[in-house]
């Protein structure tokens, strides 16, 4: 009875896609800010190395406070003639999915990330260190200057969070590909394979809802900051201690792409 019911369960998924031969529906693709593995967030407002948000992560809402100076610790030197690629892409947001596919919203996302491709010439990655000495310089400024850094900071509210950049991926050239064809371009449409635990289930088109371009111009040697990585920690006093701390505690990176994309 069980195999019964899950060969019927698997059949009216491949139904929810349509007949063979009828209309391909088209779905719009935000992968601004979206997260390559081994690269870091895609760097859709070309962010800089040491700035500072602080993060409701209730709301999901991030609000820039500053950009901190923080010192370069290492940087790998940059293959240009070698082509680096990262299939594991996540934190995608899906408009205009229609009615008939409403309910399949997982199975979409999961298609589309797993043949979305980032591939990077030229990478050179950057990382900075004393992020958070530099933090707490910045608060002591603040404090000297007659400001409440709690009013800021909000630690005594377990809903905000500190994000800052502390690691970027440079890079000559990026491209972003779906189904193996390039859609970096905001205007290309892409027709993609719908798949679930039993297989092909359909098609899709995806429309790439912004331009993900990122590089550098001709004969330039100056790489713009492609992806970046952040270091998030939770703002908060220690019994007995007036200054602020930073420590590590639980926060929901998974949507920390949506915040970014919200910001203005």
């Amino acid at each position: 009875m069980r195999c019964s019911v899950l060969i019927l369960l698997l059949f009216g998924l491949a139904g929810c896609f349509g007949p063979v031969g009828g209309t391909i529906p088209v779905v719009t693709t935000d992968f601004r800010y979206s997260n390559a593995g081994g690269f870091g967030t895609q760097n859709a407002g070309f962010l800089s190395p040491g700035q500072m948000f602080v993060w409701d992560i209730q709301n999901n809402e991030l609000e820039p406070v500053t950009t901190l100076q923080i010192p370069l610790t290492s940087k790998s030197p940059a293959t240009v003639a070698g082509r680096q690629s990262s299939t594991g892409v996540s934190g995608l947001n899906i408009t205009g999915i229609p009615s008939e596919l409403s309910g399949q919203e997982a199975v979409i996302e999961a298609s589309i990330a797993a043949q979305s491709t980032y591939s990077v010439v030229g990478a050179s990655r950057e990382n900075y260190s004393e992020t958070l000495t530099a933090a707490a310089e910045f608060i002591r400024t603040m404090v000297a200057a007659g400001e409440n850094p709690d009013l800021v900071f909000h630690p005594r509210d377990d809903n905000y969070r500190i994000v800052i950049i502390n690691s970027v991926l440079r890079a000559r050239n990026v491209n972003l590909s779906v189904g193996g064809i390039d859609a970096t371009d905001s205007t290309r449409i892409v027709e993609i394979s719908l798949n679930s635990p039993i297989g092909e289930v359909g098609s899709l088109k995806i429309r790439s809802g912004a331009n993900t371009t990122c590089g550098a111009e001709e004969q330039s040697d100056q790489y713009p900051a492609c992806f970046f990585s952040v270091l998030i920690r939770d703002p908060h006093y220690e019994p007995g201690n007036p200054l602020l701390q930073f420590r590590v505690k639980y926060s929901p990176k998974e949507r920390l792409p949506e915040a970014f994309r919200r910001l203005r």
